[in-house]
């Protein structure tokens, strides 16, 4: 079918109503309008070529800030592991909501919680301290770094933005 001008519209208003609610709520869990439109500005540019939506990484960074604690600069270095765990999970067949959800869980390891990363992609917090990360919840760079390489184990992943499915998908 043909997109028409009154659809164009409604999309066009209902994608600024989207950011703006992300950039409110964002605003709210960090503290800091500069820091949520910095982090908000970043993930936009990284999902543009993602299998992984913008909506999905704001969730579960978000989520992650709650349950972590984690300081604004300590989430922005992180986002990177999340979204690749969030790409593994899309391109493995799960749906948009589950991989949501695994992306929220991606720093749980930190409190000593890797039940979702075990069961889903065998990560646990053995394989993370051969990968690099000390062990302690305070390591944060550490851990980000570890998961990032657990999940390139699984192999590279770049390449499917440039089949049919991935460039659907963004």
């Amino acid at each position: 079918g043909v997109i028409g001008v009154g659809s164009f519209t409604q999309l066009t208003v209902g994608l600024s109503l989207s950011r703006e609610k992300m950039s409110s709520l964002n605003t709210a869990i960090m503290g800091s309008k500069e820091a949520s439109d910095s982090l908000l500005n970043s993930i936009d540019r990284m999902t543009n070529n993602s299998v992984v939506s913008m909506d999905q990484m704001v969730n579960a960074m978000n989520k992650i800030k709650l349950s972590t604690g984690l300081s604004n600069d300590q989430l922005d270095k992180c986002k990177g592991s999340v979204m690749k765990l969030g790409e593994a999970a899309l391109l493995m067949g799960e749906d948009a909501e589950l991989a949501g959800f695994h992306m929220s869980e991606a720093f749980s390891g930190l409190n000593g919680d890797f039940a979702v990363l075990k069961e889903n992609f065998g990560i646990t917090r053995e394989k993370m301290i051969a990968m690099g990360w000390s062990g302690e919840a305070s390591d944060v760079d550490g851990y980000a770094q570890a998961l990032e390489k657990c999940v390139e184990q699984n192999g590279d992943l770049s390449g499917v933005m440039q089949t049919t499915s991935g460039k659907l998908a963004k």
